[in-house]
């Protein structure tokens, strides 16, 4: 008699969920290690999970991972005290870049990297730190910039706008 080994099902709105946990406590974490002058984040964790996560699923689900990771970064950009518009817009920037970045890869390495040799490892590093961070890194700081003097009643001018870059570059939304 033949057994056959199965996995067991999982249903899909238990992976989005358990993404979207994943996604809120890796903010949570990155929150936890930012230096004491800069208000954000050293290293945005979300980002590497996020696109991940999408280099690992067909490209056919990542509009539910996008619309899973959207409450997820809500709720932290609300707790961290940031308004609901520049959430959203934070969020446009890095999804974009992350599925630009997602794009980038399955379009000229694999469609499935497995990091299995030097060829994949290098390829995925050098996209997600290159086209990644830098397209997020760029698109959240002007958002940041354009914010900036609305949170805090205008007190930012336009020499405010090189001191968000370096933060955002280095910071909170390298995703």
């Amino acid at each position: 008699m033949t057994e056959r080994c199965s996995k067991p099902f999982v249903p899909p709105w238990k992976w989005l969920l358990s993404f979207a946990l994943g996604y809120f406590a890796s903010a949570i974490v990155a929150a936890a290690f930012r230096f004491p002058p800069a208000p954000l984040a050293c290293y945005w964790l979300p980002a590497g999970l996020y696109l991940g996560v999408l280099l690992r699923c067909p490209s056919h689900s990542w509009p539910w991972f996008v619309l899973a990771a959207f409450p997820a970064n809500l709720a932290f950009d609300l707790l961290s005290g940031r308004g609901p518009a520049t959430s959203l817009l934070l969020f446009a920037g890095c999804s974009g870049a992350t599925l630009a970045a997602a794009w980038l890869v399955r379009r000229w390495v694999t469609d499935r990297p497995t990091l299995a040799n030097v060829h994949e490892v290098v390829t995925v590093f050098l996209v997600a730190a290159l086209v990644d961070s830098t397209l997020s890194a760029t698109i959240c700081s002007a958002t940041l910039s354009l914010t900036a003097p609305l949170v805090s009643g205008g007190t930012d001018g336009p020499s405010g706008a090189p001191g968000i870059w370096r933060e955002s570059s280095f910071s909170r939304r390298s995703c």
